[in-house]
């Protein structure tokens, strides 16, 4: 069906989307980056990928929800809150 070929399109296109993002020198902030380690949609390299790139980052904190995957922020909606909170503080 339709659905299913333009998911699929988007989900081969992650990786490649973002490589092509070329200012991550640009972020000097404090990252957060909250991932599920079984996340079939996003996979978990991209978060590693992203931490590697953001070398001008005042902290960069990876938080790894151990057998969660991609709908954590609706799945642990509390746990995603506290850590937010956290880092904003």
């Amino acid at each position: 069906p339709p659905t299913f070929v333009m998911s699929s399109e988007e989900k081969l296109a992650h990786e490649k989307q973002l490589r092509t993002l070329n200012h991550w020198e640009n972020i000097n902030c404090p990252v957060l980056i909250i991932h599920g380690d079984k996340d079939g949609l996003v996979y978990y390299q991209n978060a590693i990928y992203a931490k590697t790139q953001l070398k001008n980052s005042r902290e960069v904190k990876t938080v790894t929800m151990t057998g969660k995957g991609h709908s954590i922020i609706f799945s642990q909606p509390e746990y995603v809150r506290k850590l937010l909170l956290q880092h904003l503080k």
